[in-house]
């Protein structure tokens, strides 16, 4: 590639920076201080030194005469590089290639990396085997196979599905999906998988992948985190230290510990956890995410670590829409040229690949089968707005004639939150236990209030109030919800705290309703208009009463609908800038995650 020689020095040149638009580092050639620096750098090195260590690295090929020859002119070959600029840049915007950004990225990322590596003297080597067999260990010893209920019947029926045609598959599709209800045992399915494919990876192409497992909220990532461990501790080993399972969060705990029980606190572990030196890492949407479009030093360190990799991105629908062709770009090119497979998780898949232009693989053939087959709750939508003092009528009403039974309500502000959930506490109802969650609460203590409510069946009634962080994920199950309006797939997701293990013995009520107070409705505050448009278009098309079994249509409605108007004018600028390696302007217009309510903000 001819222009290898240029990417080598703007990566060189940043290593202990961020990257900048490539066009401004070169043009910084034409400063003298910037040749004088380099003068003094060449004249630093020790050149029999240098030739030792290529001698090592290029074994049988002469690199003495090139060391020379680079010594003694590289003065003309900064002149040829800053003379070509233009040319570069012609290129890169007429070629609109993904390719150089990520070979630029992987590069940098390689280089800080083990500089990082050799400074800090810590051993990251990993000779860590783990059976592809592990879940299926922990299902049987769990008794799930054995579990005749309908829902355990439907998840056992998924499991297998997507588990036992792993040896079919042609490794040549690298963007899978796994497209099931909600409640319907996503979480450890997909990791099955995984396993199973890191496993064929291992013997057919002798790639040793670890596994990426992404969320996007903080609320259920230390959830599925507690699911991983436990298959862990139940089958294969007592406490799975951070170089077989990691997580990896900007709250999580600064701790590292190696299967040979050496132990790192403080910066050394926070090295090692940042640096994803781990066969499994659970992560949130915003590290990933952040790593793959990035100038930053500190983020860009793991890149590398995702080529090779099998990357699980669960409840892929929180993904914005102004995003889908961005990442689609740029996971496409990672799948393409980094062997890095994807597998989308969500019972509400968004078009970011489409299925019908075979972009992407689902490995649940009867999907289908499975929506029709779950019949755990009614959706009722009212359309007509109303206030806050309207609602808490009618909820108290509500939950005073159903004094057996466990409600959620999930609103889209905090404030309308807190006003519900004080409105419900001052009933001081009998024989029933109040929950508030939301993020003005600290992670650990939303994750305590889940687990106690988890294990409060058959105690007193549950009366839940949340902000939407409950949706993705969370396993709590009711009988009643009320939720705020919000778009589809936020509804279906919310449907999934309903009666999620089909426990009862009718179906499960979640009731939409459209809040406003004196100057707008609440969705309003939280999701774009375009977004909320498609879902009344959506739901207008439908009876006020939706089943189950109508969920998997409203959603693929709605998406098709979403993809088919959306404007990718976004996408498509940063898009240019990623082709064009602008990384300091790509990185200050790239934001997943705006500050909105339930997402992790760093």
């Amino acid at each position: 590639m001819e222009y290898i020689p240029t990417i080598g020095y703007l990566i060189v040149k940043r290593h202990h920076g961020n990257l900048k638009d490539a066009e401004d580092e070169i043009r910084e050639l034409i400063d003298k201080d910037v040749l004088e620096i380099i003068d003094l750098q060449i004249k630093s090195l020790d050149i029999s030194e240098l030739k030792t260590v290529y001698e090592k690295l290029l074994d049988g090929y002469d690199i003495s005469s090139d060391i020379d020859t680079f010594c003694n002119e590289y003065r003309s070959i900064a002149g040829e590089i800053l003379k070509n600029r233009r040319k570069l840049v012609k290129l890169l915007k007429g070629e609109q290639f993904t390719g150089y950004y990520l070979i630029t990225l992987t590069l940098y990322s390689i280089l800080i990396n083990s500089d990082k590596i050799d400074a800090s003297s810590i051993d990251v080597s990993s000779e860590i085997e783990i059976s592809s067999e592990l879940v299926d260990m922990y299902m049987v010893e769990k008794g799930f196979h054995n579990n005749e209920s309908t829902i355990n019947k439907i998840r056992n029926g998924i499991y297998k599905e997507v588990t036992e045609n792993i040896e079919k598959l042609d490794l040549d599709n690298k963007i899978y999906s796994i497209s099931v209800p909600t409640g319907s045992g996503k979480t450890l399915t997909s990791l099955s998988f995984a396993l199973k494919l890191k496993a064929r990876l291992r013997e057919e192409k002798r790639i040793k992948a670890k596994i990426i497992y992404s969320l996007p909220f903080l609320s259920i990532i230390d959830q599925n985190y507690d699911v991983f461990e436990g298959v862990f501790k139940t089958v294969e080993i007592a406490n799975p230290s951070e170089d077989v399972l990691l997580k990896h969060h900007h709250l999580a705990d600064i701790f590292y510990r190696t299967q040979d029980n050496e132990e790192f606190e403080g910066l050394k572990s926070l090295f090692l956890i940042e640096g994803w030196n781990s066969e499994i890492i659970v992560t949130t949407f915003v590290q990933f995410f952040h790593t793959i479009v990035s100038n930053k030093n500190r983020s860009l360190r793991k890149f590398h670590t995702i080529a090779n990799s099998i990357v699980i991105l669960d409840e892929v629908q929180s993904i914005p829409h102004k995003y889908w062709l961005l990442l689609k770009q740029v996971i496409s090119g990672f799948a393409k040229y980094f062997n890095t497979y994807f597998i989308f998780v969500t019972a509400t898949q968004p078009l970011i690949f489409d299925p019908e232009k075979g972009e992407i693989i689902e490995l649940v053939k009867n999907k289908d089968k499975y929506f029709r087959e779950f019949d755990r709750v009614k959706l009722k939508i009212n359309l007509s707005s109303i206030g806050m003092n309207d609602f808490k009528e009618i909820i108290e009403s509500e939950v005073k004639k159903n004094p057996e039974k466990d409600f959620l309500f999930v609103l889209n502000t905090i404030k309308s939150s807190l006003e519900v959930f004080k409105h419900l506490k001052n009933l001081e109802l009998d024989n029933s236990d109040y929950y508030y969650l939301s993020t003005n609460i600290i992670p650990k203590e939303r994750l305590n209030r889940i687990k106690k409510n988890q294990g409060e069946v058959g105690k007193k009634e549950k009366i839940i109030v949340s902000t939407q962080l409950i949706e993705a994920g969370v396993d709590i199950d009711v009988d009643i919800v009320y939720r705020d309006f919000a778009t589809i797939d936020s509804i279906n997701q919310v449907s999934g705290r309903c009666n999620r293990n089909s426990s009862k013995s009718y179906r499960g009520q979640v009731n939409i309703v459209v809040l406003k107070d004196e100057r707008k409705e609440f969705h309003r505050y939280i999701y774009s208009s375009f977004l909320i448009d498609k879902t009344k278009e959506v739901l207008k098309e439908s009876p006020s009463e939706i089943y189950e079994e109508d969920l998997l249509f409203l959603n693929n409605s709605y998406f098709r609908k979403v993809k088919d108007t959306s404007s990718e004018d976004e996408s498509k600028e940063l898009l240019s800038y990623i082709n064009e390696l602008k990384f300091k302007t790509l990185t200050s217009d790239f934001r997943l995650i705006e500050d909105k309510v339930g997402y992790e903000k760093k």
